[in-house]
């Protein structure tokens, strides 16, 4: 994330946010409410980052930005049923013409994200699989919160509260 100091001090920087888990959605919203512009940019060409060490780190960083997305109890069954039934729901009805095409489609969409994003050819193949890994994601957040268990992240804890 990048803005002015004047911006961001305007706001109040990230103390304003700090028992926010997802702090750059909540900056987004402090910097609009307050009259500043902002923009989502590729970042790309002028940084890397690695975000996550494997699966347990990854399904840890995905989980605490779950309750803050779509894993609320009005919001997650339409998502399930439109994610799954766009990328997951074709393979059940092979070999069907639409089911062929709505394949295609997926991976061709797929490709272009990966093609845009540089990330490896070989994981196009396993859209699938990242479909059902983060609808486990977003139902396990939500089960959690619903059984009252803190998100956590980075070893601290953050109340189970209302989704934003």
């Amino acid at each position: 994330m990048l803005c002015e100091r004047r911006a961001y001090e305007s706001i109040g920087g990230h103390g304003a946010v700090r028992r926010v888990l997802h702090e750059g959605l909540a900056l987004a919203r402090l910097f609009r409410a307050e009259g500043h512009r902002t923009e989502v940019v590729d970042g790309a060409p002028l940084a890397t980052c690695r975000m996550y060490r494997g699966l347990a780190e990854c399904w840890g960083g995905f989980l605490k930005n779950a309750r803050e997305g779509m894993a609320t109890p009005l919001g997650l069954p339409i998502w399930t049923v439109l994610l799954a039934g766009a990328h997951l729901w074709p393979w059940a009805l092979l070999p069907e013409m639409q089911a062929i095409l709505a394949i295609a489609l997926m991976l061709a969409l797929r490709a272009a994200v990966t093609i845009r994003a540089r990330e490896p050819w070989w994981t196009i193949p396993l859209h699938p699989a990242t479909m059902l890994v983060a609808l486990a994601i977003q139902w396990w957040a939500m089960a959690r919160w619903l059984m009252g268990r803190p998100a956590g992240w980075k070893g601290r804890a953050y109340p189970a509260t209302k989704a934003a």
